[in-house]
């Protein structure tokens, strides 16, 4: 059973942190280590959209990052139509 921060992929639990991603990096996927890090301290949507892109990294490690990205914004922006994140938002998002 997973426990709090941890995630499933296949047979695999993998854990979120926040912490220091490095290199200026708003997140990062450690494949070894079966973690995602997050860079603390951000919008909550931007926090979001991190988890979403590392998780997709973690799932997907033969993706590119263009491909990456495009995971990333079209499940933003299916949560933000489906009005997931309405609280969230400002208008300039």
């Amino acid at each position: 059973m997973p426990r709090k921060g941890q995630f499933k992929i296949r047979d695999e639990y993998w854990t979120v942190n926040f912490g220091d991603p490095g290199r200026g990096n708003l997140g990062v996927c450690l494949h070894d280590k079966k973690q995602i890090i997050i860079k603390p301290n951000r919008p909550l949507v931007e926090m979001f959209s991190t988890i979403i892109h590392e998780a997709l990294h973690a799932a997907h490690p033969y993706l590119t990052e263009d491909e990456i990205l495009t995971g990333e914004q079209t499940a933003m922006n299916a949560l933000k139509r489906a009005g997931c994140l309405s609280h969230l938002l400002t208008e300039e998002d």
